[in-house]
């Protein structure tokens, strides 16, 4: 089975006279791709908007209570962050760009 070599002057000369027949009519073309939008526009809403409010949302088998110990746990782990968060920005810390350098560090290492 040969396979058949594709041509690029044969494909280019192609191209070229359907872009002239596209240009050539060009309200025509204007006309079916805006009805082209326009139905894949209303496709896209029906499918998101219509078919969503025909099917009812089916009702929740049992009814969710508020879990009160696992909101202390919460709130507790809360402050605890927001308690570390505040103790680091009262921190002062040393410029390590500043300063000696140490002693395993000399100027002929460099």
């Amino acid at each position: 089975m040969q396979i058949k070599k594709i041509k690029a002057k044969a494909v280019k000369k192609k191209l070229r006279k359907i872009i002239r027949k596209i240009g050539e009519n060009a309200f025509p073309v204007f006309i079916v791709l805006v009805l082209l939008a326009l139905v894949f526009g209303v496709a896209t809403f029906y499918r998101y908007t219509v078919i969503i409010e025909k099917t009812k949302p089916k009702p929740p088998d049992k009814i969710t209570s508020f879990n009160e110990e696992a909101y202390q746990s919460i709130l507790k782990e809360w402050q605890t962050r927001e308690k570390n968060f505040l103790e680091v920005d009262t921190k002062i810390y040393k410029n390590p760009f500043q300063g000696e350098l140490p002693k395993e560090l000399t100027e002929g290492q460099f």
